[in-house]
């Protein structure tokens, strides 16, 4: 697909995309939709299935399109159930995008969840968050003394660090969240 032309061309010349970005896309997802009308069914059938229109769009463009192989199209329903494993916190996106990948190895369909479970890569507990971080600042005593000095530059690879020892299955913004707890 082309890059976007300018907004003001577009609207004169895309209707499909004007009501995506009226229904909550964002422009560029609403641009591919509109020209790729086999995305555009995954999409319409994944907020069909009760995913929220932007969700659906950002999965579709950015998650399933790169993956989209001849003849395999995810089903909407799937997509539908793994965006909300994946808001539900049920799933990291690193673990979304794993399962992503074995639903479309699998031909598109079939129970997120139960692939989920298959591949054990559910998200980690409060409990096992704060004992990767319990660990880390152990083993990195320098850093966390940087970083407890006024340094910004530590806290992404401490947070990288926990991630990484919970093997991408913490949710982002909660390891965030448990390292900055541990500043003071």
């Amino acid at each position: 697909v082309a890059a976007p032309e300018p907004a003001e061309r577009r609207r004169a010349t895309n209707p499909r995309a004007d009501a995506l970005v009226a229904a909550g896309v964002g422009a560029e997802e609403a641009w591919v939709l509109s020209q790729e009308p086999a995305f555009d069914q995954t999409f319409v059938d994944t907020v069909a299935a009760g995913a929220s229109a932007a969700a659906a769009a950002r999965w579709v463009v950015h998650e399933v399109r790169p993956l989209a192989r001849e003849g395999v199209r995810v089903q909407g329903a799937t997509l539908a159930e793994l965006i909300g494993l994946h808001e539900a916190g049920a799933v990291a996106m690193t673990g979304a995008r794993e399962v992503l990948t074995t639903i479309v190895s699998l031909g598109g369909g079939g129970s997120a969840a139960g692939v989920l479970a298959r591949l054990g890569l559910g998200t980690v507990g409060e409990g096992a968050v704060a004992a990767a971080v319990d660990a880390v600042f152990a083993a990195n005593a320098d850093v966390v003394s940087r970083w407890r000095a006024g340094e910004d530059k530590p806290f992404g690879f401490l947070v990288g660090q926990v991630m990484r020892a919970l093997g991408g299955r913490a949710d982002g913004p909660a390891v965030q969240a448990a390292v900055r707890a541990r500043r003071a």
